[in-house]
């Protein structure tokens, strides 16, 4: 390591230290307070305002919100609650209602007589979206009066606080209308209805017997959500008749109160093997990383499981040592906390590190869950032989592989494949990699690419669908070997186990212990899923040798369907590589429109159409099919020069979701693949592109 000196003119004196305070804070480093300021961020702020609204459900005053995109980059959030105190403020000398949108840390979440649970940012929410807006307007009402306030690029406009008629006597409550400053974004982004609706139903699971309406004034059309029975008919909306267990029926529900925590779970087994998953929540909070919450829910299930699956003699069915991976096989869970004083690891809230959360959640799952195996001898049966079965299966695929290894020599080399032309650059972010469809394609693709940063592999056919695939057909696979080991990886050994560990949902086995201990020194508590997933990229990053991997396929049904075959493997076993925005799809031109002597390539339809309306003389069209029709010339021109070529880059914007199509669309089931057909075969303009 160096040191250098920096010159007196530079000196560091007490001058160097900047002080920012309130929105200049926020606006000198927006991704510090809002998580990042990509489109995530952009709807944050959409959640921060819905999530001070639900704060005052919680605290028993708000029956309904209401939603309103009023135009892709206006919206407005009201509620039915107390609705902010006016009054001038003893510290800040201006409106409460000013106050909480432009001092840091400001708000009624920190005293426990005005919201024994809450969300949002502990004061920060609102003067985090007022610092990121260029105009937001707050309304407040209460009794007889209206209260409004504006601001501008985070500062209040004129006198501020603005006192008038409560035309609508019987209303309370507040009105948040405002605009996100696009520039302080990383790109021009709009709210998207499909994402804030998918929001709105899913609180309105999580918060039973509240109103939520989304109206979207853009299209004139309006949605409501509403549930009695909440997180029950959550459990129901996730599951499909083909993912239950046979003969069981019934959900394990639980709800208790314990030290002013509580607790609200459900869950059930699914007939399905490499699966499990816990949607997990503390006070309206999505916490997508877990926590100690989700920790202790996991303990009490295993413990519970192995201690009565003894005292059953459930044990003597055994020839393999029960594992926690085992008995978590095939679980769905949704488990809702409400805590009065919630610690999350980051801003964003994504993962709950209250260390006394594990213990206090263990005992009441525990209790319950014993409780409930107890009185349903029948349901009992069945989850315990479900958890045998599991293990007898995981056990099988252990010794699949060990046969596979002792059997494959191709598992000891990761010799580049010879089909694949490299490029001459060695740097990984400055190299592409073009999987192509032919080795017609992969010839012109060869003759035409820039042999500097370009790299391209053929393949022969439609590679291998790895969704229906058995692990010992997808292994032995040329095509998939050649793509892997390009990328800088091997099917040796330890990928093995690391591929079945991204099949298994990435769940790693928990260790069964008599409880989780109480203490605060553990890294669980101070690393985030976040800083575990920035490692694993970082090991990635050493192998990958190239950052831009793109799919290039002919513009017909067979290309389409080889491009989601490629997309399936690469999201089963290197999901890292989309996570990470580094594969593409290739665009061809459709169209070679020819007037005259010159050429113009076109790769929409409408706009071939549009384009021919202007043309005079007589003209040539040429259809493209297939990237074995052009020369090398016109393929490096049209789809692979920086300069001219659209790529579309792949982006899985909901883990889950996506999950769930690539189960459907090409997993085994066959009966929802049909539904899907046929409940969308109207949409179909075109099956030949």
């Amino acid at each position: 390591m160096s040191t250098k000196k920096v010159s007196p003119q530079s000196s560091y004196t007490a001058e160097s230290i900047k002080i920012f305070e309130g929105v200049k804070a926020v606006q000198q480093r927006p991704a510090m307070y809002l998580g990042s300021t990509d489109e995530d961020g952009f709807h944050h702020l959409v959640w921060e305002i819905i999530d001070n609204a639900l704060d005052e459900y919680l605290a028993g005053y708000c029956k309904k919100i209401k939603v309103t995109l009023k135009s892709p980059n206006i919206i407005i959030i009201e509620d039915d609650g107390r609705g902010i105190p006016p009054g001038i403020h003893s510290k800040t000398k201006v409106s409460t209602i000013e106050t909480v949108f432009t001092y840091l840390h400001a708000g009624g979440k920190f005293d426990a007589q005005t919201y024994q649970v809450s969300g949002g940012l502990h004061g920060v929410g609102s003067t985090v979206v007022n610092a990121m807006s260029r105009y937001l307007k707050a309304e407040v009402f209460r009794g007889k009066e209206k209260y409004t306030v504006t601001f501008t690029n985070g500062l209040r406009d004129g006198d501020g606080l603005i006192t008038s008629e409560n035309t609508e006597r019987k209303k309370s409550g507040t009105r948040i209308e405002f605009s996100p400053n696009l520039e302080m974004f990383d790109d021009y982004y709009e709210f998207k209805a499909e994402k804030i609706t998918k929001r709105l139903k899913q609180t309105s699971f999580i918060n039973e017997k509240i109103r939520l309406e989304f109206h979207n004034k853009i299209t004139d059309e309006s949605e409501t959500f509403y549930h009695e029975n909440g997180i029950q008919e959550y459990l129901m909306e996730l599951v499909t008749p083909s993912m239950l267990l046979n003969q069981h029926k019934t959900a394990i529900f639980g709800i208790a109160e314990k030290e002013k925590t509580t607790l609200k779970f459900i869950f059930r087994y699914v007939n399905q093997y490499n699966f499990q998953k816990i949607h997990s929540f503390c006070n309206n909070i999505q916490t997508s990383e877990g926590g100690t919450h989700e920790k202790g829910f996991r303990m009490a299930i295993c413990n519970v499981t192995k201690k009565l699956m003894k005292k059953f003699n459930f044990y003597n069915d055994l020839k393999e040592p029960l594992e926690s991976v085992d008995i978590l096989q095939g679980l769905l869970a949704i488990i809702v906390v409400l805590h009065p004083d919630p610690k999350f690891a980051g801003q964003t809230k994504t993962k709950l590190v209250n260390s006394e959360t594990a213990p206090l959640i263990y005992k009441i799952t525990a209790n319950l869950y014993e409780k409930f195996l107890l009185e349903n001898p029948q349901e009992r049966q069945l989850i315990f032989r479900k958890i045998i079965s599991s293990l007898q299966m995981r056990v099988a695929i252990s010794r699949k592989i060990q046969e596979i290894r002792e059997k494959d020599k191709f598992f000891e080399t990761s010799t580049l494949p010879g089909k694949l032309a490299d490029c001459s650059i060695t740097e990984p972010a400055d190299r592409e990699l073009f999987i192509v469809e032919g080795d017609s394609a992969g010839g012109s693709a060869k003759l035409g690419r820039d042999r500097r940063f370009q790299a391209i592999l053929p393949l022969k056919g439609k590679i291998i669908n790895s969704e229906k695939a058995t692990q010992t057909r997808l292994f032995n696979n040329q095509e998939v070997n050649d793509l892997v080991i390009s990328l800088g990886f091997s099917l040796k050994g330890e990928r093995i186990n690391q591929i079945l560990e991204k099949q298994n949902n990435q769940m790693m086995p928990i260790p069964i212990i008599e409880e989780p201990s109480t203490s605060t020194n553990t890294e669980e508590n101070t690393k985030t899923e976040e800083e575990n997933k920035n490692e694993e990229m970082a090991l990635l990053l050493k192998k990958l040798r190239y950052h831009k991997v793109i799919i290039m396929t002919d513009a017909d049904v067979d290309g389409s369907h080889i491009a989601v075959l490629l997309l399936t493997f690469l999201y089963r076993f290197f999901p890292e590589l989309l996570e990470n925005k580094f594969v593409y799809l290739a665009q061809p031109p459709l169209f070679k429109l020819k007037v005259g002597k010159k050429s113009t390539y076109f790769y929409d339809e409408a706009d071939l159409k549009k384009h021919l309306e202007s043309v005079t003389s007589k003209y040539e069209i040429q259809r493209y099919k297939g990237l074995g029709e052009m020369n090398p010339g016109q393929l490096w021109e049209t789809t692979m020069n920086p300069e001219n070529r659209i790529l579309k880059q792949i982006e899985v914007d909901d883990v889950e979701s996506t999950l769930a199509i690539f189960q459907l669309l090409m997993g085994k089931e066959v009966e929802g693949r049909k539904k899907f057909i046929v409940d969308n075969a109207l949409f179909v303009s075109d099956l030949d592109v």
